[in-house]
């Protein structure tokens, strides 16, 4: 399996919103959010939307488990109060659906992160 270490997360994060802001994609910014504070999957966080978005009772998100071997399985997930107010803005106006996972892998080359197995 392979992760990013800290270090690697840190410099994505401020890659991939650097990126969506100057090529106007808010929703690469809420994706990577999602995926760097809940560690869910892509295909996971391309199924968030506002009503995945819950404050009580804690901030955080309701996430459709897609490696199940039942039909409608969720879990909650916590997230930093900020992070999930910023996500929750963007998803004001934005779909997740459009966050593809070609484009993510692109940009982690771009910055020079290459996951590392242990």
């Amino acid at each position: 399996m392979k992760y990013l270490s800290s270090e690697m997360a840190d410099r994505l994060t401020e890659a991939l919103v650097d990126y969506a802001s100057k090529k106007k994609l808010p929703h690469y910014e809420a994706g990577f959010l999602i995926l760097r504070f809940s560690g869910c999957r892509i295909g996971e966080a391309q199924l968030v939307d506002r009503k995945s978005v819950v404050w009580d009772p804690f901030p955080g998100l309701w996430l459709v488990t897609l490696k199940r071997r039942s039909r409608d399985v969720h879990r909650l997930v916590p997230m930093p109060e900020e992070v999930l107010k910023r996500i929750e803005s963007i998803l004001e106006s934005a779909s997740m659906r459009k966050f593809e996972r070609s484009n993510v892998r692109k940009l982690m080359h771009r910055v020079g992160v290459r996951p590392v197995s242990y």
